[in-house]
């Protein structure tokens, strides 16, 4: 099986690199990270199959895209792609803004964000 690209879109660098060892271990899958939803949007012509997006994007300069509107430019671009939220918000209306904007999904960011993300890449690899 070819690899599946995915695109993990998160501005806090010990959490992506957390992440990105994690991913590692699982070899079906391209990972590439961005700090910003501006530089994920400008390689989703690179067609992703799964965007992990942080719900607070905008954090890191303030003024940048936040994680709605970066998901909602990529889905311009790649329709069919997979877009889960990951955020340290546990607010039930956080994740239903999410939901209905688009997103198949959101995960809280704590010590079972891992496995929550690799039980929902696993399923995904079956499809």
């Amino acid at each position: 099986m070819s690899q599946r690209k995915i695109f993990i879109v998160e501005e806090d660098l010990g959490f992506a690199d957390k992440l990105k060892a994690f991913l590692k271990e699982r070899p079906q899958w391209e990972v590439t990270w961005f700090a910003t939803g501006e530089d994920a949007i400008q390689s989703a012509h690179r067609d992703p199959h799964v965007v992990i997006i942080d719900y607070h994007l905008d954090q890191l300069k303030g003024q940048g895209l936040n994680g709605i509107d970066t998901m909602k430019e990529i889905r311009k671009i790649a329709p069919e792609a997979h877009c889960w939220f990951l955020s340290g918000q546990q607010h039930y209306g956080v994740a239903l803004q999410t939901i209905s904007e688009g997103a198949e999904g959101y995960i809280i960011k704590d010590e079972n964000a891992l496995v929550e993300i690799g039980k929902i890449l696993d399923e995904l690899v079956e499809m």
